[in-house]
């Protein structure tokens, strides 16, 4: 990769704009390619994606000391970051520029921005991050001043579209940990941790430095340290949802709360714990494909009780705990100012199955 201070198109008007929005992993391929460009941004509130990005942008300068300057558009104006681009450093000739909540700024002041991208400084790259907080991953919508800015710079997405992308992401950074980990516990992991990146590495950090000089993550640890304790307190949750009793149900969920339980990690659990069950219910009346299942998810101390909870429900109210569960994963992912509200909401549906 060319060092910034040879490259000889920087600009916006590059290769990196065939497209409106850039797909993260897309980005990531290009930058082992192409030289990236002067402006960009970088649209998302995953700070693992978008740290990600940062650092492999400073590996494009051809010294690793590089001067880093950040704004917050909230409090600052684009005359003072205007100044800043435009004007030479007696520390570095090696400067990048990050603007947060790139968003806060009325389309006036974007527009100041913009017009600097025109005719930008080859020896600064400037980074523009755009907040999503509070958008539905699925569901949302670009916003329209969004769309315009990316026919003018690229924008970044900061999100993984397929569980594929997610996978290989997180087998490459625990290479670079020296680690691996089993299929299983992969899943195991997604499962639990959700499907969002900053959360899933936050966890996998943890793993990685209780493991020690230790290679292999297996589904015991994740679920060890991931999961933990609460695992038993899922089960005596779905225990009580298994006995259509509301109030013990809601008061089991508040207790989980009080605790500082992760929302989406709690909907992981509960997801898994009904589909142990639903694969329990298949298999009544046959013991060999029953201790398949109870093998497949290690239930050495549940097993009783996990029977037990299987034959209360019928195959297609475990169906119908699906339909809730995945409605409340979409309320939660648009709304996740309501998640306790949408919680209720789903703690209510799952005991009148």
């Amino acid at each position: 990769m060319l060092p910034i201070s040879q490259i000889p198109d920087r600009t916006t008007a590059g290769r990196f704009l065939k497209m409106s929005l850039r797909q993260f992993q897309n980005f990531i391929e290009e930058l082992k390619i192409n030289p990236p460009p002067s402006v960009l941004a970088l649209y998302g509130s995953d700070r693992f994606l978008r740290e990600k990005i940062i650092n492999l942008l400073e590996k494009t300068f051809p010294s690793p000391k590089v001067e880093k300057e950040i704004f917050y558009a909230s409090e600052t104006s684009p005359n003072e970051v205007l100044a800043l681009l435009q004007t030479g450093s007696i520390f570095s000739s090696q400067r990048m520029a990050l603007v947060y909540q790139f968003q806060a700024w009325n389309p006036n002041q974007r527009e100041e921005i913009l017009k600097y991208a025109e005719n930008p400084n080859p020896e600064v790259l400037l980074v523009l991050m755009i907040d999503s907080a509070g958008e539905s991953e699925r569901t949302k919508k670009i916003p329209e001043w969004l769309v315009k800015l990316s026919k003018k710079i690229p924008v970044v997405e900061l999100r993984l579209k397929e569980e594929n992308e997610l996978k290989q992401l997180i087998k490459s950074q625990l290479k670079a940990w020296d680690k691996k980990i089993h299929p299983q516990a992969l899943d195991l992991l997604l499962e639990l941790a959700g499907t969002e990146p900053e959360q899933i590495f936050k966890e996998l950090e943890k793993i990685s430095l209780f493991l020690g000089e230790g290679r292999l993550i297996t589904a015991e640890l994740v679920s060890q340290l991931i999961a933990g304790s609460r695992l038993e307190n899922v089960f005596e949750l779905g225990e009580a949802l298994g006995k259509r009793d509301l109030n013990r149900s809601l008061e089991l969920f508040r207790k989980l709360i009080s605790e500082n339980q992760s929302l989406p990690m709690l909907l992981g659990l509960l997801r898994r714990h009904f589909r142990i069950l639903f694969e329990l219910n298949s298999c009544l009346g046959s013991q060999e494909l029953l201790e398949e299942v109870l093998r497949k998810y290690r239930l050495y101390y549940f097993k009783k009780q996990y029977l037990n909870q299987a034959e209360r429900f019928k195959e297609k109210e475990l169906k119908k705990a699906f339909e809730y569960l995945y409605q409340a994963e979409l309320k939660l992912k648009s709304s996740p100012s309501q998640d306790q509200a949408i919680f209720e909401w789903l703690i209510t549906r799952l005991a009148r199955l």
